[in-house]
């Protein structure tokens, strides 16, 4: 099993984000990780849920076994396929399976891929309803085309449920986007990180506000922090022992402090 060190030390991303990284999962910050094909999202999923608490009970739920815990207190679902011919009602399916795990009082859900409609539902479902910290993929190109497909998984599952009431409840259950992809010499690489708000655009659409954290410069081949902490993120990590002024890299503390954003 890979570790987040040994993915920093692969060159997919540097010691900063390393320890942001790790404070995001400590702190119960729940994470989607977007990626395209082969861009490392299973490695990179199952390398941070080994920072989970010991204590936590953990369930995880796939179409294909892939990830393997190192953790004790693990319950795996996998999903059946319906075979023609056979009874569809004894076919377990995807969401199925999430809505067991939410029935089991796990403290966190990982789910391999979010690629459905009652999938990505019953993921922001779980995540809003105490499993803080959980963890999920999706085969997006970029954050924004990553919450655009979550819009349209939950629209699905959710017809009746306007725009503004469906994007509320994924703004309130994911925290961080981490972008997966390559660079100039298809290298894997952590492309960028963002944090999603809870605050909502006044179109019909409402489409749901983000702010960059981390970008990875081509030219450079470093990572550059290029915004700003929210209050609400920086407090969190204040309160699980992580000074949030640690991740100000390249001078942007200064920057971070003249607006305010959070004191300490």
């Amino acid at each position: 099993m890979g570790s987040l060190a040994s993915i920093r030390d692969r060159g997919s991303f540097d010691t900063v984000i390393y320890d942001f990284l790790k404070a995001c999962v400590r702190s119960k910050q729940t994470i989607v990780i977007s990626g395209g094909t082969g861009s490392g999202k299973s490695t990179i999923l199952e390398a941070m849920s080994q920072e989970f608490n010991d204590n936590d009970r953990i369930g995880v739920v796939e179409d294909s076994q892939e990830l393997q815990l190192s953790q004790k207190n693990v319950t795996y679902l996998h999903s059946t396929l319906w075979i023609p011919g056979t009874d569809k009602n004894s076919v377990a399916t995807l969401s199925w399976c999430v809505q067991q795990i939410n029935r089991q009082r796990t403290d966190k859900l990982i789910i391999g891929e979010t690629r459905g409609a009652e999938f990505a539902a019953d993921f922001i479902i779980g995540a809003n309803s105490g499993m803080e910290g959980s963890l999920t993929t999706i085969h997006a190109n970029n954050p924004r085309a990553a919450l655009q497909k979550m819009t349209q998984f939950v629209s699905l599952a959710q017809p009746q449920a306007t725009a503004r009431t469906i994007n509320e409840s994924i703004a309130s259950a994911v925290d961080i986007i981490i972008q997966l992809g390559f660079d100039k010499h298809k290298k894997n690489r952590l492309l960028s990180i963002v944090e999603v708000s809870e605050t909502l655009g006044n179109t019909d659409s409402a489409q749901i506000a983000t702010h960059p954290l981390f970008k990875f410069n081509e030219n450079t081949e470093k990572w550059a922090f290029e915004g700003y902490l929210s209050q609400t993120l920086a407090t969190k990590f204040e309160n699980h022992g992580f000074d949030p002024r640690t991740f100000k890299a390249q001078g942007a503390l200064a920057a971070s402090v003249r607006n305010n954003r959070f004191s300490k």
